[in-house]
């Protein structure tokens, strides 16, 4: 459909579309108003070892740490952690489950620990103990691993944040999404409508006439 096909449907539309666009924000502006702001707390960690041998080279420990990294940062939402950072915090593990995450870049020792809730101070305390949590399985992990004498530890490098401002979307940025959407949605079906009677107006003009003169004739 060319450019100015497109215009001339949404002149026609016109009332359809404002009206969608409208509806669109006042909808995601009530979505911003009714939802509460969610702050994230964050914090990263150095995964390091201690030795108590001295038999291995930097060489390998360096690679049973790149190794046991996803290990680490899966267990670091498992069910025994959650539930360690439950007793911590007094929230339910379901709830700990959707605040809590956990990430690496590939190939580095580094492990940052996000969490969420609608109270600041509430989500640095779970990044705070999910920080406490992890350090412990990692050295859990090192008891039941190969290298009896290296034990994983976690060196924080940034300590949980205490949030000031939502990471959540504002409502005016909710307002705004709404808008376009609706936008979009009323723009489709102005496009539609304009289609639909384009092809209604050609039907119109195919459709023989009807000769009344030698529609009697053959009658008679």
């Amino acid at each position: 459909m060319d450019p100015d096909t497109i215009i001339t449907a949404l002149r026609k539309n016109a009332i359809l579309v404002v009206l969608h666009l409208v509806l669109g924000a006042i909808l995601g502006l009530a979505y911003g108003l009714l939802t509460p702001a969610v702050y994230t707390s964050t914090a990263t960690a150095r995964v390091g070892v201690e030795q108590s041998s001295g038999s291995q080279s930097a060489a390998s420990i360096q690679t049973y740490i790149s190794s046991i990294m996803p290990t680490l940062v899966e267990i670091g939402t498992s069910e025994a952690t959650l539930n360690q950072v439950s007793d911590a915090t007094g929230l339910s593990p379901n709830e700990l489950r959707n605040s809590i995450s956990l990430s690496t870049k590939t190939e580095t020792i580094i492990i940052e620990v996000s969490a969420t809730h609608t109270d600041p101070a509430q989500a640095q305390s779970i990044a705070e103990a999910e920080m406490a949590a992890l350090d412990s399985a990692a050295r859990d992990i090192s008891k039941t691993g190969q290298d009896s004498d290296l034990t994983l530890t976690l060196a924080t490098l940034n300590s949980p944040t205490l949030p000031t401002d939502p990471s959540s979307l504002s409502s005016l940025k909710t307002s705004m999404i709404g808008a376009l959407a609706g936008l979009a949605v009323g723009t489709g079906m102005a496009l539609l409508l304009y289609k639909r009677s384009g092809s209604e107006s050609q039907d119109e003009e195919a459709e023989p006439p009807v000769i009344l003169g030698h529609t009697a004739a053959r009658d008679s």
